[in-house]
């Protein structure tokens, strides 16, 4: 039994650049009919979940850091975007169904529950 209070979101497979970071990583949008950008800016807080997040330095020593869940600062991002090669494993119907998907990034790498 789902509780009514819960509050159904898609996860969509995103690259958000900062100015010394790529965070790649699942993007929870509350409602998966609107578009990006419009449920970035409904936002009502300073900071955007992401889970499966793998975080690389633009410059320096490019050590990658894995982490299931992430809060990048929205006033931080400079680029934010789609992930065109995260590619869903199994065809969905929806955006909310995409559970798991494999990057193309990182071979072999399936993001998702486990």
């Amino acid at each position: 039994m789902t509780s009514p209070l819960k509050v159904k979101k898609g996860a969509l497979p995103v690259v958000i650049y900062t100015a010394t970071h790529r965070i790649e990583g699942l993007y929870h949008s509350f409602d998966s009919g609107v578009r990006l950008l419009d449920d970035l800016n409904a936002r009502e807080t300073a900071f955007i979940p992401l889970t499966d997040a793998r975080i690389t330095k633009l410059e320096g020593d490019a050590g990658l850091i894995v982490a299931g869940f992430v809060a990048v600062n929205l006033h931080s991002i400079t680029l934010f975007f789609p992930n065109p090669k995260a590619v869903p494993t199994r065809k969905q119907e929806s955006l909310s169904e995409r559970r798991f998907m494999e990057s193309t990034t990182v071979p072999g790498l399936v993001i998702g529950p486990p």
